[in-house]
């Protein structure tokens, strides 16, 4: 195993694949399927083979898995790939542990949660030991900034929480536009909201993917401590986006060539109900079946009454509008894409002859 990557202060037949892509986007298009990917990293405490293991400090697997830095200058931590870690999308982990022994450094108590984007930016989370305004020693979870990992100024972002006496539950969150967030601890919100800038955030952990990580990473201070529970999942949208006519939602509509602009419509709710607040939402379409699979690039659809890929909204109608020029398109089955934040919130199919 490499560990050259990691910084650990921050720590077919064609026809066949072509029917498998048509048959999956199209249950996409009808709701069978759901557009959001669940959890795509799970920890097994007992058989952790999933991941990879950095640093040369030894760990216990079992109902928990225990991870001891019993050495200042080396660490252990674990990651493994997960593609929801890529920028622009929202990605929660929830992890379960609690630190049974420490020697920190200053407010460094080793232990942390990351999720690396692999370029730029790691949301991470971590155990910290901070002052009160009477001196007395304050058990939290801190989110880290740009600076040094023992330095209380490197966590503006600091809940309160003793993560030595039982387990605690965090839920951290990397939302699409790059900013770290405190979401829950022990399933209570913080309040204030617990939110750090992207701008703020440390560099990627490491460069070779986007990884979500955890364990004992930093190698100026020493803990033990046991993990129950870790796993990753796609924030799930509460927008959900549902076409409109012309387009007929059960993806049977079938338009010619020569009409040169076929409207894409959607309306929108938020958490089930319908809403004419309409935030800023893209496009996308992919050709299922014709010559040519995939996606398709933004200017040959584009028509003159858009804007880039942006669509229009009609607040008249409460809706949104795409004026999708077909000319450039030729015959085949496409499906479009509504995307909000980065996300698909909703689609539909349609063809052209």
């Amino acid at each position: 195993m490499n560990s050259s990557n990691i910084d650990p202060r921050n720590s077919i037949h064609r026809p066949a694949l072509r029917a498998f892509l048509l048959v999956g986007i199209l249950l996409l298009s009808l709701g069978v399927m759901s557009p959001r990917s669940d959890a795509a990293v799970t920890l097994d405490p007992n058989n952790p083979s999933n991941f990879t293991k950095d640093g040369t400090q030894t760990f216990t697997i079992g109902s928990v898995l225990t991870l001891t830095d019993a050495n200042v200058g080396d660490f252990i931590a674990f990651f493994a790939p997960d593609s929801d870690a890529t920028p622009g999308l929202d990605i929660d982990v929830v992890a379960t542990f609690q630190v049974l022994s420490l020697t920190p450094n200053n407010v460094d108590a080793d232990n942390r949660i990351v999720i690396n984007d692999g370029q730029s930016r790691s949301a991470i989370a971590a155990c910290v030991i901070k002052q009160d305004s009477s001196g007395n020693a304050i058990k939290g979870i801190g989110l880290l900034s740009q600076g040094s990992i023992s330095d209380p100024a490197s966590y503006p972002v600091f809940v309160a929480v003793d993560w030595q006496t039982a387990p605690i539950t965090i839920r951290l969150r990397r939302n699409a536009n790059g900013d770290a967030e405190l979401v829950e601890v022990n399933g209570m919100a913080p309040s204030p909201r617990a939110l750090l800038a992207a701008s703020s955030l440390p560099g990627a952990t490491r460069t070779s993917s986007p990884t979500v990580e955890f364990g004992a990473a930093s190698v100026e201070a020493k803990c033990t401590v046991a993990y129950s529970a870790f796993y990753s999942e796609r924030v799930a949208s509460p927008y959900s986006a549902q076409v409109q006519q012309p387009i007929n939602p059960d993806g049977s509509s079938v338009f010619s060539v020569k009409r040169g602009v076929v409207p894409i419509k959607f309306t929108l709710t938020f958490d089930g109900l319908a809403t004419c607040q309409l935030p800023q939402a893209t496009i996308s379409l992919t050709r299922i079946a014709g010559a040519f699979l995939g996606s398709i690039d933004e200017s040959t659809y584009l028509s003159s009454a858009d804007s880039g890929s942006n669509f229009r909204i009609d607040s008249a109608n409460c809706q949104y509008l795409y004026n999708l020029a077909t000319r450039s398109l030729g015959p085949g089955t496409y499906t479009v894409n509504i995307l909000i934040d980065g996300n698909i919130v909703g689609n539909a199919t349609f063809g052209l002859k």
